[in-house]
C-alpha cells in the first residue's frame, strides 16, 4: 500500500458549513486543521472560527481556489476541517446494544454508489430514528466528504458500519431477531399494507440495477411503494425516506 493510501486511510476532509459545524460540536478534537475563507462574512463560517479558536484548534486562512483544490470539486462554502479518518462503528458492538431493545430499525446499503445518494439517505435514516446504517466495503459509496455533505452533517449522529459480506451482516441479523424487509418495484407488499416487526432492517438496492439477486433471495418480504403509472421507480433516497417516514408513522 502507498504512503499516499495510508495517509487517505488516516484522515479525511469534511466540507461545508453545516458538517464542519457538526464536527466541531461532537467531536472537535478529531480536527487536525481548519482551513477557512479569508474575513469570514457569512454568520457560519464566523461561528465555527469562533468555535475553532475557543477549542484551541490550528486554523489556515486560504483562497477559495486553494480551498476548491482541497475539497476536490465539491463545494465546500469557505469551511475545510482536516480531521481523522471517519470512524466506522463495530457491527457487533451496535447489535449489543440494541439486544434489548423492542423496537430497533437498521438500514442496508447494497450497491449504492452514487455518493448524493449514500448521504441523503443517511440524512432520512437520522430523521426517522434508525438504529445503524450498514454499508459494505465493495461496490458501494464509503463515507467521503460529498457523502457527508449529502447527509448534512447527520453522519455523526447515527452508527455507520462498514463490512465485507452484506449477505453475512443480514444473517447476523436475522439471528438478533430482525425480519429483513427489501425495497423493491414488483411482487411485494405494498407499503400502506405491509406490516413492520418489531425489529426490521431495510435493505435499499442500488437505482435502476436495485439489490443483487444473492441479496434479494435472503430478504424476508419485499415492500413495494405505489406510485403513478406515468413514473417507472423512485429513485434509491426518496424510495428509502418514503419507507422510514412509513414505518416511523406507524411505530408511533
Amino acid at each position: 500500500m502507498s504512503k499516499d493510501r495510508d495517509k487517505a486511510d488516516e484522515q479525511r476532509y469534511v466540507l461545508g458549513i453545516h458538517p464542519v459545524e457538526e464536527l466541531l460540536q461532537t467531536n472537535a478534537s478529531s480536527i487536525k486543521t481548519l482551513y477557512l475563507a479569508p474575513e469570514p462574512r457569512r454568520d457560519g463560517l464566523k461561528a465555527i472560527a469562533d468555535k475553532g479558536r475557543a477549542a484551541g484548534l490550528q486554523i489556515v486562512t486560504e483562497t477559495m481556489q486553494q480551498l476548491d483544490k482541497r475539497a476536490a470539486g465539491t463545494r465546500h462554502q469557505g469551511a475545510v476541517a482536516l480531521t481523522a479518518a471517519f470512524p466506522y462503528a463495530d457491527l457487533d458492538a451496535v447489535l449489543k446494544t440494541l439486544k434489548d431493545k423492542e423496537i430497533a430499525t437498521v438500514v442496508l446499503l447494497d450497491s449504492v454508489q452514487d455518493p448524493h445518494n449514500t448521504g441523503a439517505i443517511i440524512r432520512s435514516a437520522c430523521a426517522f430514528g434508525v438504529d445503524l446504517v450498514v454499508l459494505p466495503k465493495d461496490r458501494a459509496a464509503p463515507i467521503t466528504p460529498q457523502v457527508e455533505r449529502a447527509a448534512a452533517g447527520t453522519t455523526s449522529r447515527i452508527p455507520i458500519a462498514r463490512v465485507v459480506n452484506l449477505k453475512r451482516a443480514m444473517e447476523t441479523l436475522k439471528d438478533q431477531g430482525f425480519w429483513i424487509a427489501g425495497a423493491g418495484t414488483r411482487d411485494g407488499v405494498a407499503l400502506d399494507k405491509f406490516e413492520f416487526a418489531n425489529k426490521t432492517a431495510l435493505v435499499i438496492g442500488a437505482e435502476g440495477d436495485g439489490m443483487r439477486a444473492g441479496i434479494e433471495a435472503a430478504l424476508d418480504h419485499v415492500v413495494t411503494i405505489p406510485i403513478s403509472e406515468r413514473a417507472e421507480s423512485l429513485n434509491a433516497s426518496t424510495a428509502a425516506a418514503v419507507i422510514l417516514y412509513e414505518r416511523s408513522r406507524k411505530q408511533r
